[in-house]
């Protein structure tokens, strides 16, 4: 369970730019905080708010989409619900990304919010099955 109380999610990772470790295990050094989501979003979705988790942005690498304080909320997602545009955050076995898909007939592109890396392209069906969504932005 990410967050530890009914309206609040566990923030498990900052980021300078789009790509992350996630951190499952909290001491002093890897502990984020949590975020009263509820309070802050009225809509927010009604399922389980222990599937959820938290993504801080400091720096502004992925501005103008992201700011510095910015908090992404995510939680994971059956393939099919992943939408043309969504905000994605895939992992590659080693670090998470922070994506925007676009679904072609042939082809699923993975983009990148910050400039600096190059976009990544899939055959389609073949994109990596292990994706969140980016449910909800906070802005700071």
């Amino acid at each position: 369970m990410l967050g530890s109380r009914e309206d609040q999610v566990r923030i498990v990772a900052e980021t300078s730019n789009n790509q992350f470790k996630r951190h499952y295990h909290f001491d002093n050094d890897h502990d984020f905080g949590l975020i009263d989501i509820k309070s802050l979003v009225h809509d927010f979705p009604k399922k389980d708010i222990s599937l959820y988790y938290g993504i801080r942005i400091v720096g502004d690498r992925m501005f103008p989409m992201f700011k510095s304080g910015d908090v992404l909320i995510a939680r994971k997602a059956d393939p099919e619900e992943i939408k043309n545009g969504d905000k994605i955050i895939f992992n590659d076995g080693e670090l998470s990304h922070i994506t925007w898909i676009e679904r072609g007939t042939n082809q699923d592109i993975l983009h990148p919010f910050s400039l600096v890396q190059k976009p990544l392209y899939f055959n389609h069906g073949h994109a990596p099955h292990n994706l969140d969504k980016i449910i909800v932005i906070i802005s700071s």
